[in-house]
């Protein structure tokens, strides 16, 4: 069982150190504090393949953790050794990494080449291409669950964090230490049979799964050195992200979603753009509104270009469905911001 300590250091803010066993030791959760800003949003959130609606949680939260790292090999994050005891719960703003590694070789590239990257990065692709297909993007690097925007040119500052539904939540591991962005768990099977409670308004809302987010603008209260509110960041200079999925139980395509938010649309892959193990590449202009629904020929659902000034956050979706739980042990590294 993992345990969560907090201690309070005036200099560098809050700070969660966290002992146990991490995304490998199939532990649970030890907390549900939700930190400044977690807000849900009920019914906008990624839906199952025929579902009527599940609900996105989650947009902000609380401090780093900066316990015992896990170690963090070059190109994925592993799991490691720490659990976040959060829904909807980022990390902070502390600027020390625990065992963090800065951007790594291999998968897409660090801040040097991009093109020709180890592991057969260049052949390996999600969405429209792999990591030899495109420009080099800004690295978005998290140090115990915080990308400072100091880290990046694109001055991209918020927490990247854990959350999932009240069910879903009770079998997650995370660990969130230095580089690290990894989750392991179930997804629990949706219960038909549920009374809705607030913000959800359905059953597929109740029951929406586990995620991994990364809020794109939230800035730190200098008084109390907590994260604020995530508010809107302006993408205008973006194309979209990239990124690598690693892990022993990454979901299968139909399981696994990205998304990007604004404070009112969701967009993300529809079927045709498909996730994998390996290095993606998610455009705006493969992002939708209403991904879940079957596409008209042709499609002319809203892309994420319509909205891409208003982002808020973008997330990793496992989702839920009617029939099973879905398994997921996964860790999403190399985060790049691709410009125009």
């Amino acid at each position: 069982m993992l345990k969560m300590r907090q201690s309070v250091g005036l200099g560098a803010g809050l700070m969660l150190a966290w002992g146990g066993a991490g995304c490998s030791g199939k532990a649970t959760l030890a907390a549900d504090s939700a930190g400044a800003g977690g807000s849900a949003e009920a019914g906008a959130g990624s839906r199952a393949a025929g579902g009527s609606g599940q609900a996105a949680a989650g947009t902000a939260g609380n401090l780093p953790a900066a316990g015992n790292a896990g170690p963090s090999a070059s190109g994925t994050s592993a799991a490691g050794a720490s659990s976040s005891g959060t829904n909807g719960a980022g990390a902070g703003a502390s600027a020390s990494a625990a065992g963090g590694a800065a951007t790594s070789a291999g998968g897409m590239g660090g801040a040097g080449s991009n093109t020709g990257a180890a592991g057969g990065a260049g052949t390996s692709s999600g969405g429209t291409g792999g990591a030899g297909l495109f420009a080099p993007g800004t690295p978005l690097t998290p140090r115990d669950g915080w990308i400072a925007a100091e880290s990046n040119a694109l001055l991209i500052r918020g927490a990247v964090y854990p959350f999932a539904d009240s069910a879903s939540k009770l079998a997650m591991a995370t660990n969130f230490t230095g580089s690290n962005a990894c989750i392991q768990g179930s997804a629990v099977k949706i219960d038909l049979t549920c009374t809705p409670v607030a913000p959800a308004t359905d059953c597929y809302g109740m029951f929406f799964g586990a995620a991994i987010g990364l809020n794109l603008n939230q800035p730190i209260d200098p008084l109390t050195m907590m994260p604020g509110e995530p508010a809107s960041y302006n993408a205008g200079l973006l194309r979209g992200f990239a990124f690598d999925l690693t892990g022993s139980k990454v979901p299968s395509p139909k399981e696994l979603r990205f998304q990007v938010e604004t404070s009112s649309q969701v967009f993300c892959n529809s079927s045709r753009v498909k996730l994998k193990t390996g290095t993606n590449l998610m455009l705006f202009s493969d992002l939708v509104t209403e991904c879940f629904r079957t596409p008209n020929d042709p499609d002319l659902r809203p892309t994420a270009e319509t909205a891409k000034s208003l982002l808020v956050k973008i997330s990793w979706h496992v989702l839920t469905n009617i029939d099973d739980e879905v398994p997921y042990d996964f860790c999403v590294s190399n985060i790049q911001a691709l410009r125009k």
